[in-house]
């Protein structure tokens, strides 16, 4: 007799409080018939009900809702004959259960990764983040994790809401939104020139791809990783989850990293390596989220693009010359899910059957052939920064004259507040000539920003200046409206 095991016993305790079909198919065809309550005349033959009773091998020779769940993934990847025997079976048979459950297994497929997302416009206001911070403001990211994590808007920095607002306009599925930034990246290292973007357009363009190669380049790998699941959910507008979303039972987190701002749930992997087995989910954080595709958005750090995938990758961030970005739906078939018929997965531009190993799901399994969205972080040694420059130089006159004065700002605002800092903790006047001579720097280099954007003069410097506060930000707002 075989032992029964904790694990065998769990199976059947679940199959009953679900009861999901478990059917012993062993012995000669007409008592096989009449197990499953076959007619007398059926033309299904043995071998056929045995294939797809023994498609989940535990237990062999007995139909279940598992044998069921593989047969429709096969299915999905191009193997139709079990599923074929059990359309067959369905409908000779008088068992509703097999009915149902036959039913119900097909019931759920994933999304498309590229479809996924219906991100709505942003609110600048009302997802502006206000820190609490005196000095370093631009650190605060608590805005991105709602403090009720089942709640898709979050709030992120002035700025950074301004750009995504206007940088991913009219771009509502992900997809759209991770292409915009690869295209605009592209534009600036390939083609070293701007074309079709008018001046607020590009600046947005440049302050989101800025923020981007921050993250990516000028900070070490753990801190860039979760900046980069708190940037994917800006992007779309939504909300970290942090760790809102955990499994009870287990007390691991969850699946899901961030929500986009129509509810679709997103994870973020941001990796050196790049194989089969590099990727990996826990199964217990896809507890309760049956029939709920999960969008893995995977950035992959390269350093050499010429290399084969598996050795293309660094982890060294002043290394990374390209961000390749690979998106995977996941959907878990039942509130439980074990094994690997339990999901299916979706990757360049087909559904597939899961794959777990050691109760994880392997989430790059099925990507080795699949096309990544290439974005530029460096050429050699030409950074971001740099390409910008050369590209808008190549570009329309407004173009070039928004940028040097964009860059020019944000040197001079940069120096000010860091001098500031400095004569604040040390008393060092002059720290504190240079602080002042910062901010007024920063308040000419505003005055031509102004001018440029919004195509009016704007005369004066400093105290003496012809145009009221409020004027500068009417003709700002304007020039956003364009």
């Amino acid at each position: 007799m075989s032992k029964v095991t904790g694990k065998d016993l769990e199976r059947l305790i679940e199959g009953a409080l679900v009861e999901r079909v478990s059917i012993n198919v062993s012995g000669r065809l007409d008592q096989v018939k009449q197990a499953l309550d076959l007619p007398d005349d059926s033309d299904i033959t043995k071998t056929s009900i045995t294939n797809v009773a023994d498609l989940d091998r535990t237990p062999r020779d007995t139909l279940d809702y598992d044998d069921m769940l593989k047969a429709y993934s096969r299915k999905l990847d191009g193997s139709t004959g079990n599923a074929d025997a059990l359309d067959k079976i369905s409908n000779q048979t008088s068992n509703p259960e097999i009915k149902s459950d036959w039913e119900d297994a097909q019931s759920i497929s994933p999304e498309d990764p590229s479809q996924m997302g219906d991100i709505k416009d942003i609110d600048i206001d009302a997802q502006t983040y206000e820190p609490s911070s005196i000095a370093f403001q631009q650190m605060a990211s608590i805005g991105a994790q709602n403090s009720d994590p089942s709640q898709a808007l979050g709030a992120m920095p002035e700025g950074l809401a301004s750009s995504v607002k206007t940088f991913f306009q009219g771009k509502s599925t992900f997809q759209e939104r991770i292409e915009a930034v690869s295209n605009f990246s592209t534009m600036v290292f390939d083609e070293q020139k701007i074309e079709g973007l008018s001046a607020t357009s590009m600046l947005a363009a440049s302050l989101f791809n800025d923020y981007l190669t921050t993250i990516v380049t000028e900070m070490d790998s753990g801190t860039g990783a979760y900046q980069f699941e708190v940037l994917l959910a800006n992007m779309a507008g939504g909300s970290v989850t942090g760790k809102g979303d955990i499994t009870e039972a287990s007390g691991q987190m969850g699946a899901v990293d961030f929500l986009m701002n129509d509810g679709t749930a997103g994870s973020a992997k941001f990796y050196a390596n790049l194989n089969a087995n590099s990727i990996t989910q826990s199964v217990a954080g896809f507890a309760n989220k049956k029939g709920r595709s999960i969008l893995y958005v995977i950035g992959h750090k390269v350093s050499d693009a010429s290399l084969a995938q598996t050795e293309r990758g660094t982890s060294s961030p002043g290394k990374i010359t390209q961000l390749n970005i690979y998106l995977v739906s996941v959907v878990p078939l039942v509130d439980k899910p074990q094994i690997s018929q339990h999901f299916l997965l979706h990757v360049n531009g087909k559904a597939l059957g899961g794959v777990v190993k050691g109760r994880k799901l392997m989430i790059s399994d099925k990507i080795g052939t699949a096309t990544p969205i290439p974005i530029k972080i460096s050429a050699g040694q030409t950074k971001f920064r740099d390409a910008l420059a050369t590209a808008t130089a190549n570009s329309d006159s407004k173009l070039k004259e928004a940028y040097e004065q964009f860059q020019a700002l944000f040197s001079e605002l940069n120096d000010a507040n860091q001098k500031a800092q400095r004569y604040s903790s040390t008393g060092d006047t002059v720290a504190g000539e240079a602080a002042l001579k910062g901010i007024d720097g920063a308040d000419e280099r505003m005055v031509s920003l102004v001018s440029v954007i919004s195509d009016k003069t704007v005369q004066g410097a400093k105290g003496d200046r012809k145009i009221t506060q409020e004027h500068i930000l009417k003709l700002i707002e304007e020039s956003f409206k364009k």
